[in-house]
């Protein structure tokens, strides 16, 4: 189990570490000044969330569940990590009315624009996995 969940977590902790540099590279090149407290926050949620999404792709291995059910367990989990993530390192205030409506409906259409290329994705490796068995 420790040779699935490790390459996992280091993923998700990856994806972290381009996603911040991108961050810095951006508040770097037009000249923004933040505190290393800061970066330090944003850095630890951006690892944390990284280790959620790289543990949480094992939802969709549960063979006996839906995919409908995988999607919206995924989903609900997915926001509730995120919310928790961004009040506890200051990205969105807490128990807010307003911001917890946007950034709900935010989540939820860049949830569904990947889902939709995710879906676009396996159905363009279906198609080519048939392919190659119908030629044998």
């Amino acid at each position: 189990m420790i040779y699935k969940v490790l390459p996992r977590l280091m993923v998700g902790i990856a994806y972290s570490g381009l996603q911040l540099f991108a961050v810095l590279t951006w508040v770097v090149f037009n000249n923004i000044h933040v505190t290393v407290e800061q970066i330090w926050w944003n850095g630890l949620g951006g690892i944390l969330l990284g280790i959620y999404f790289g543990l949480a792709s094992f939802l969709f291995e549960i063979e006996s569940w839906s995919l409908l059910r995988q999607m919206t367990t995924h989903y609900l989990l997915s926001f509730s990590a995120f919310y928790i993530v961004a009040i506890s390192v200051g990205w969105l205030p807490p128990l807010h009315g307003m911001a917890f409506i946007i950034s709900l409906a935010i989540f939820t259409v860049i949830y569904l624009i990947i889902a939709f290329i995710v879906r676009l994705f396996l159905r363009k490796q279906a198609e080519e996995l048939n392919k190659s068995l119908q030629k044998r």
